[in-house]
């Protein structure tokens, strides 16, 4: 199955591509033994009794108003400006007419506008409905962009995207390889996505013992990026998550090989906080991390807060640390996602991607979305409705935050 743009068109089979966040990517990233051992195995505790989690109907339908964007997984957010919400979509589908006309392109964007009295939402890609095109396509022939976060400074958006191409090594649908992460730098960010003009650069390969960028946070001074390290168990096939961070000053000034990770004290004869431009000595701070994460800082709990979903897991999971570098509390399972019980022709639909949203959050609960998949083309026929993502909101009480914070380390 090819993914690339000159092997886009739904009738032909794509709309396999849209399962790739959550089996060959996922897959590229932990191994396919692996996958098949694991379904959230970390997570402390399938007990959802402290959690709530509430339906967000209207932000769900939000993603099904467009009549052109007809689906898309991924959903990363982040501020573009004030009243300004950038979306960013990987596997899209866009519709010109009939259902089964329907073209996947690799990623599009969408911009929410909060300031109007009445809130409205864009879908924008590249091309026209009868010849999409993806907002970013790399150099490289034959490969193609999912989305990752960033950040926006001084001006200018910051994205880190997966650079994914053709793997021949693999069988299909999992025959695809996460080659690198791309720095893209995007000059005109408040502009209209689809004159967008941005440049590439590479991050470091680390030897290959990083995955850069399953998900970013900035403060003022930092962008902070979590990674994936080398596998540390056969049997479960988790990754271990790292932190870079890179000085937002430097990004601006085109000095963009000045990471630095954390680092253990003991490797670096320093003390708690140390940090050390020598992958090697990065620590692990979190025992197992998703292909795709969110991470923010709470003022109402005065923690950071982590939302994700392990890879073939059915659960949202969440883990919290004092400070960004410090080793998190193991996650604990906060929603069981229900459209995992939906069949379509003798197939279980899935469920992948779960992030929160902080520019979408508030002291009163954690906006975040999951992407639904029916399966391949039959099933995307018969359920078209299922390929968007859906909008929950997790009221997380400060008791449990404080009694999950008291476990962290241990």
């Amino acid at each position: 199955m090819r993914s690339f743009e000159d092997a886009k068109h739904y009738a032909t089979g794509a709309a396999l591509l849209s399962i790739i966040f959550s089996l060959s990517f996922a897959q590229a990233i932990y191994g396919t033994e692996s996958l098949e051992k694991n379904t959230g195995a970390l997570s402390q505790s399938k007990d959802l009794s402290d959690f709530v989690v509430e339906d967000m109907p209207e932000l769900t339908q939000r993603f099904r108003s467009d009549k052109v964007w007809n689906g898309g997984d991924g959903a990363i957010t982040l501020t573009l400006a004030p009243g300004k919400i950038l979306w960013l979509f990987g596997d899209s589908f866009i519709k010109k007419g009939r259902m089964k006309d329907r073209t996947m392109i690799n990623n599009s964007v969408a911009v929410q506008n909060t300031e109007k009295r009445h809130e409205d939402w864009h879908f924008y890609f590249r091309g026209s409905p009868e010849d999409p095109k993806s907002i970013f396509i790399p150099n490289e022939k034959k490969h193609f962009y999912w989305p990752g976060c960033g950040t926006i400074y001084n001006g200018r958006l910051y994205l880190l995207l997966k650079n994914i191409s053709l793997s021949n090594e693999l069988p299909a649908p999992f025959n695809f390889s996460w080659k690198s992460t791309d720095l893209v730098v995007v000059d005109n960010p408040l502009d209209v996505p689809s004159a967008w003009r941005y440049s590439k650069r590479l991050l470091p390969n680390c030897g290959g013992n990083i995955d850069w960028a399953i998900a970013t946070h900035a403060d003022a001074k930092h962008l902070y990026v979590f990674c994936l390290g080398k596998t540390v168990s056969k049997s479960v096939g988790e990754k271990p998550v790292k932190l870079a961070r890179i000085l937002l000053t430097d990004l601006q000034n085109g000095k963009y090989a000045k990471w630095e990770f954390a680092a253990d004290k003991h490797a670096v004869g320093g003390s708690p906080g140390s940090w050390s431009q020598d992958y090697t000595l990065a620590k692990s701070i979190m025992p197992v991390g998703g292909p795709e994460m969110s991470v923010f800082y709470s003022p109402k709990n005065k923690c950071y807060v982590s939302l994700f979903q392990e890879p073939m897991s059915e659960f949202v999971s969440l883990a919290v640390a004092r400070n960004i570098d410090d080793t998190w509390t193991k996650p604990r399972h906060v929603y069981r996602v229900s459209e995992t019980k939906i069949t379509i022709n003798g197939k279980k639909a899935l469920a992948y991607a779960g992030k929160a949203h902080p520019v979408l959050s508030d002291s009163d609960g954690i906006v975040f979305t999951y992407c639904v998949n029916p399966g391949g083309e039959a099933e995307h026929l018969k359920r078209p409705d299922l390929y968007f993502p859906v909008a929950r909101k997790l009221i997380l009480r400060s008791k449990t935050v404080a009694r999950m914070l008291e476990s962290a380390g241990k």
